[in-house]
């Protein structure tokens, strides 16, 4: 695997997590055009003692919820008839991820600590269709929030997952 050195939107991030195991989280945007630059990562439920893979990734999920349509951040036809083939029970609704926000100021601080698995070509926007995000510009707030017992507050707070694979552009 390789150290982060940039990032673009679709990057999966694999890290150790203070329960000791790898965790996984997905790029959904990067906003370099003014200050405070920043990016949002939606969590996966990748979880396990060994690093994962693209193809382990490809069969985890992801946290969001089914939110109602948006005109300004429309899914192409294509790509909503995907989400609803994977989960119908969201139509009419649009798949959104549950946005955690990393500055760039302080993701230098330990981008060291995060590998590159891939990229997946994901929709845009997804992390605006979500309700709710989360500053996660800290290492021990990541490392910390990523262990399964935290992760699960995102249920308590209505979240759910879904399919990865709902939110891949074929």
């Amino acid at each position: 695997m390789v150290k982060v050195q940039s990032l673009s939107p679709g990057d999966v991030l694999s890290f150790l997590a203070d329960d000791n195991k790898y965790k996984a989280m997905i790029c959904t945007s990067v906003h370099n055009n003014r200050s405070p630059q920043y990016c949002t990562f939606a969590a996966t439920t990748y979880s396990s003692y060994n690093k994962p893979s693209l193809v382990d990734i490809l069969h985890s999920d992801f946290y969001g919820v089914g939110n109602t349509k948006s005109e300004y951040f429309a899914y192409s036809e294509s790509e909503l008839e995907n989400m609803w083939t994977v989960h119908p029970e969201v139509k009419p609704y649009f798949l959104g991820s549950y946005p955690f926000i990393i500055w760039k100021k302080d993701l230098r601080k330990f981008q060291i600590n995060l590998e590159l698995v891939g990229n997946l070509n994901i929709v845009r926007n997804v992390h605006l269709h979500g309700n709710s995000g989360v500053n996660a510009s800290s290492w021990d707030f990541l490392r910390q929030f990523f262990t399964d017992t935290k992760l699960n507050t995102l249920l308590e707070r209505g979240q759910r997952t879904y399919r990865l694979r709902s939110i891949l552009i074929k």
